[in-house]
């Protein structure tokens, strides 16, 4: 039986620190003519941009046009490397729930501290979120009443808090539907 295409991605690199590592080359490619950051930022920019395109057409147009802008600062040869950097990204995300670009972002050091910018560790955002539905009686009763829950997320980061805080959701409503 032959694999599928998406099997023979998973096992050419092995783990998610595997597919960070090559999407970290990829980046740092990009960035002989361009600063790191800029390249960084692009990247996600696009990414989202390309991804937003594919749910909501009513703002197509002008996503388009942003994402044209962004890519017209690259050569061919740097252009082939987005799709390739967004598919190892992809790929890392596969192996479950993490904070992917906020580790690709800290391994590049592209935070500054001196800006105020520092970085909660996904194992700690889990156990922080793990905390937050307990037994899981409240959760069930807030589920009941309204249906769905809020999040207040104070920070701007990478967005760790909210993954982990999902991912924790996701166990505890699970767990809730098993008992």
């Amino acid at each position: 039986m032959a694999k599928s295409r998406h099997a023979n991605a998973k096992t050419e690199s092995s783990s998610p620190a595997e597919h960070r590592k090559n999407l970290i080359r990829l980046l740092n490619a990009n960035s002989h003519r361009h600063h790191l950051w800029d390249v960084f930022a692009d990247f996600c920019e696009m990414g989202a941009l390309a991804m937003s395109n594919s749910v909501d057409l009513a703002q197509r147009n002008e996503r388009e046009k942003r994402y044209m802008s962004i890519i017209k600062k690259y050569e061919p040869s740097e252009v082939h490397r987005f799709p390739q950097m967004l598919a190892e990204l992809t790929m890392a995300m596969e192996y479950g729930p993490d904070d992917v670009l906020g580790q690709v972002f800290g391994e590049l050091e592209l935070g500054n501290s001196s800006r105020g910018q520092f970085f909660t560790p996904y194992p700690v955002c889990k156990l922080m979120a793990s905390q937050l539905f307990g037994d899981g009686a409240d959760l069930r009763k807030r589920l009941d009443e309204r249906g769905f829950i809020t999040v207040n997320e104070p920070a701007s980061g990478a967005g760790a808090m909210v993954i982990a805080i999902a991912e924790a959701l996701g166990d505890k409503v699970l767990a809730l539907m098993e008992n």
